[in-house]
């Protein structure tokens, strides 16, 4: 009963279209088994199994014919009943991609700021944003990010924003901050952010792929989901003119950077994809020499790929980023990038979900608005779903590496300080003197024999400021329940709320760098700090 229920519920979550082929196709190869016991004259399934398929007599087990009997049909019945599925569902699959609806467009144009005068982020000069992934909870991202961008705009610090930062969901929701579709509209109706996220399901995001056992690795595919990228973000005029602008020539910088994290299949690294030409000279010492002239690139450049020129090649390029970093195994296919299909990859968040390091090592802002969706974890125990249990694997783990990043960012802080408080004090320590600029001759000891000390006073930055809001358990919408719009809009509004409110009384107190703290969100909207990484 419990499986009969559970299918009826993942059947009502689907496209009708698609639901209402499948029922049918498995009605008429019930239709057709049965005739076909008719017409062959036999009494039995396991009668009907050694005529069709030449099977010999059914065995009999330890001399009780009557029990292997049954034995033999229930195993037959099961085979028939799976090869009914298998061909209902590739035949509804297959006929679904022909008679499924485009999706609905989405219209809005971008927003135009206005400068605030509020004066509350005045000493920051570099801000980035970095979003995790999450699948549908994305939709409590989507709300903190237009009370981030609202913040921003009251205090005039929109032109700061240097970089964003996504790996998966987080990739999706750069794209309405990259295109300035975040901020209400001069009308005083929904975002087009907004707007999405308050009108998903499952046909605006996935259609059927044909699936084969061990042949086939995935069971959808994410077309409707990039006609709707492409509907956005190609094909509106004023949303692509300004899109234009992340896109310069080889060697022009961008306003803003972006970061698409995906996973390399083969190799198991994390790679990405940006718009900043720039990187490919980013350099830093060589901590292997701790000589400060002998400096190596911060990122290998087989790690990354530029997206630069002309406007419909990088869009196209764009597209296959953004769906590379949301690939979800084993929902989707990978996705190659390369046209000579030489490399496949997957969700970012297979090796990195919170890509805090762009923000730090990379890009080095000051201000960091880092938006978790898993780094609060806590759920009841769970003793009868296999399914729930794997789930709870997945959130535990996604977990794990969201405050592992911030964790890493608050060591990043003391490494800072202490660096800092080592050049304050002026002695001759050896870490002052192999990071001084004005050092006339390499150390003593270089190469792979270099010390701690030595490596770590090569490393020169300073400590950055952390704004982390995340929601709670038990929240409203999982991660793959994309068939959830009302609840997406309660996400979208408790984040909205829940952020706006901590920006306008308490930024001051959760961006001071000497102790990073994350703010969670309940479903009643209470907030509460945490430090604990």
């Amino acid at each position: 009963m419990k499986l009969l229920v559970f299918a009826i519920t993942w059947l009502r979550r689907l496209p009708a279209a698609f639901t209402t082929l499948f029922a049918v196709c498995m009605l008429l190869y019930l239709l057709l088994v049965s005739a076909a016991v008719k017409a062959g004259g036999v009494q039995t399934i396991s009668d009907l199994a050694r005529t069709l398929l030449g099977i010999p007599d059914i065995p009999t087990v330890g001399g009780f014919d009557a029990a292997a009997r049954v034995f033999w049909e229930g195993i037959i019945i099961v085979f028939l009943l799976l090869v009914g599925v298998l061909a209902s569902y590739n035949t509804s699959a297959w006929t679904y991609r022909y008679v499924r609806r485009r999706p609905r467009p989405l219209c809005g144009a971008p927003t135009t700021p206005v400068p605030g005068t509020g004066k509350r982020l005045t000493k920051f000069n570099r801000i980035g944003i970095i979003l995790a992934g999450g699948g549908a909870k994305g939709a409590y991202q989507a709300g903190a990010l237009k009370a981030i961008h609202e913040f921003l705009e009251a205090n005039g610090a929109l032109s700061k924003v240097k970089m964003i930062a996504g790996t998966s969901i987080g990739s999706w929701n750069s794209m309405f901050w990259l295109a300035d579709l975040i901020k209400t509209p001069a009308d005083g109706g929904p975002s087009l952010h907004e707007q999405w996220w308050r009108s998903i399901n499952a046909g605006r995001i996935m259609e059927f792929a044909s699936f084969w056992p061990l042949s086939t690795n995935h069971f959808l595919r994410a077309t409707p989901w990039r006609e709707t990228f492409r509907q956005i973000f190609a094909e509106q005029k004023d949303v692509a003119d300004h899109m234009a602008r992340l896109f310069p020539a080889a060697s022009g910088d961008p306003p803003i950077h972006f970061y698409f994290t995906r996973s390399n299949v083969e190799r198991g690294v994390l790679e990405f994809a940006t718009n900043w030409p720039g990187i490919a000279h980013l350099t830093r010492p060589q901590l292997r020499t701790a000589d400060p002239d002998d400096r190596e690139a911060v990122v290998a450049p087989d790690l990354y790929e530029v997206i630069a020129g002309d406007l419909a090649d990088a869009m196209a390029r764009t597209e296959r980023a953004v769906f590379a970093s949301m690939d979800l195994p084993p929902l989707f296919p990978y996705v190659s990038i390369k046209l000579d299909m030489t490399e496949w990859f997957e969700d970012g968040g297979v090796v990195d979900n919170l890509p805090v390091w762009f923000g730090t090592q990379i890009e080095h802002c000051d201000l960091l608005f880092v938006l978790p969706l898993n780094a609060s974890f806590a759920a009841p125990v769970d003793h009868a779903s296999v399914i729930h249990r794997m789930a709870r694997v997945m959130d535990v783990r996604q977990g794990v590496i969201e405050r592992n990043a911030l964790k890493l960012t608050y060591l990043y802080n003391e490494l800072a300080a202490l660096r800092n408080r080592v050049e304050e004090l002026g002695g001759e320590s050896y870490v002052t003197r192999v990071s001084s600029a004005s050092m006339a001759s390499p150390p003593a000891d270089p190469g792979e024999n270099a010390t701690l000390e030595t490596r770590a006073g090569l490393r020169k930055h300073d400590p950055i400021s952390v704004f982390s809001i995340c929601p709670a358990p038990p929240l409203g919408i999982g991660t793959a329940e994309f068939w959830k719009p009302k609840e997406a809009g309660l996400a979208f509004e408790l984040m909205y709320a829940a952020t706006k409110y901590e920006l306008a009384e308490n930024f001051e107190a959760d961006t001071n760098p000497n102790w990073l703290k994350m703010t969670l969100v309940s479903p009643r909207g209470e907030r509460t700090q945490t430090d604990e990484f």
